[in-house]
């Protein structure tokens, strides 16, 4: 569902990753992990990630944007090796979101 903050949005709006994911809480088996954006994404944004992240071939799960803060779960806490697919997600979003007409 597009909303009224979606068609406000410049469809050029490019959001990045701010330095690197920290771990948050260890839940044994899985691990939530954070990074900050470069900013708060509006709800189109947030409505591809989570379309992005659904469909991606990843052990992330729960992927979540509050404000400026990307959060998801992970089976390790390797931050290093979820740059990449981080990475990943936020390029593929932009890419969609920017290549988007809202009229």
């Amino acid at each position: 569902m597009v909303n009224q903050e979606s068609i406000n949005a410049s469809p050029t709006m490019s959001i990045r990753r701010i330095g690197l994911p920290v771990v948050l809480q260890d839940f044994g088996e899985r691990y939530l992990l954070a990074v900050y954006l470069s900013g708060s994404p509006p709800a189109l944004w947030r409505e591809v990630l989570r379309a992005v992240t659904t469909h991606a071939v990843s052990d992330a799960t729960s992927v979540l944007v509050v404000s400026d803060l990307l959060t998801f779960t992970a089976p390790d806490a390797d931050v290093e090796r979820w740059l990449p697919d981080i990475d990943r997600w936020i390029d593929a979003t932009n890419r969609v979101c920017g290549s988007s007409r809202l009229t």
